[in-house]
């Protein structure tokens, strides 16, 4: 397949946003944009940079869309590989993904990292073939909390800023959408509530406004009781008459054991991958 490149700062967002929602409308619906505004949300949200983000075109049509986000400044993030389902197997994401490795190391990117979910099988033999080898595993929970809450704790409304240095963060977030860079892009559309015991900090949590019942970031004290945890949460908007929660976890932290104890279950597992950039990588 005759596949041509071009970088996402030479296209209207209106149609990047168009090509990316139809590559994901049968596989992964709820990422979809809806337009421009949602491109430009994702976007600022994920450090989106347009001169190493591409759009695919078999032709004149749009057919595959990469987005790749660049910070600190050495490291990059693939957030986005999607192509058409009618133009898959055909060598458009790989096509897509060497344009973005060897812009981000010309950009000066050291390692790309990126997620992938564990069943998609084709997505994680590209990446494998390209270099990309497994760092850890992040488990996707939901459903209804069964714990009781505690009422030891007390709740202020601090800054993402402020609650990071009162507490720390005792791992790597799970994902580049909840780094304290994401949370921090996304503005009004996020609360943080840290929590208080017995006057010293106990932890905090991170919501979305967008979706009431999504915890983007949990961080609370090493060896709090699920009652206590179930405290934190429940001042989520939505708790305490509808105790559903979406989090992200790493696989065998602290948090695993709480959002257990809890009685979420787990519903997917996404992998973090890593490349390490050399010349032969993108060659």
């Amino acid at each position: 397949m005759d596949i041509r490149i071009v970088q996402v700062s030479d296209i209207d967002e209106a149609e990047v946003a168009s090509v990316f929602d139809e590559c994901w409308q049968d596989t992964e619906p709820s990422v979809m944009m809806h337009g421009p505004q949602g491109y430009r949300r994702v976007t600022g949200w994920l450090d989106i940079e347009p001169k190493a983000s591409a759009v695919a075109y078999s032709e004149d049509r749009p057919v595959g869309v990469v987005l790749i986000g660049l910070r600190e400044p050495d490291r990059g993030y693939v957030a986005s590989l999607a192509v058409n389902p009618s133009f898959r197997g055909e060598g458009c994401g790989r096509r897509l993904m060497q344009w973005g490795l060897a812009r981000t190391r010309a950009w000066g990117c050291r390692k790309v990292g990126l997620h992938v979910f564990e069943e998609n099988k084709r997505a994680l033999s590209l990446y494998r073939s390209l270099g990309f080898g497994p760092v850890r595993r992040i488990g996707h929970w939901e459903g209804n909390i069964k714990c009781k809450p505690s009422n030891t704790l007390t709740f202020t409304h601090p800054g993402i800023e402020e609650a990071f240095s009162l507490t720390g963060r005792p791992d790597r977030p799970p994902l580049w959408e909840n780094e304290p860079r994401s949370l921090m892009n996304l503005k009004d559309n996020v609360v943080c509530v840290m929590a208080w015991k017995h006057g010293e900090p106990f932890g905090y949590m991170i919501y979305s406004t967008r979706s009431l019942c999504w915890v983007l970031d949990l961080n609370v004290r090493n060896g709090a009781s699920p009652e206590e945890a179930t405290e934190l949460i429940f001042q989520l908007p939505t708790a305490r008459f509808l105790p559903a929660v979406f989090t992200t976890v790493p696989e065998g932290g602290e948090n695993e054991r709480l959002v257990r104890c809890l009685g979420l279950r787990q519903d997917r597992t996404r992998v973090e991958m890593e490349l390490r950039l050399s010349q032969d990588t993108v060659s």
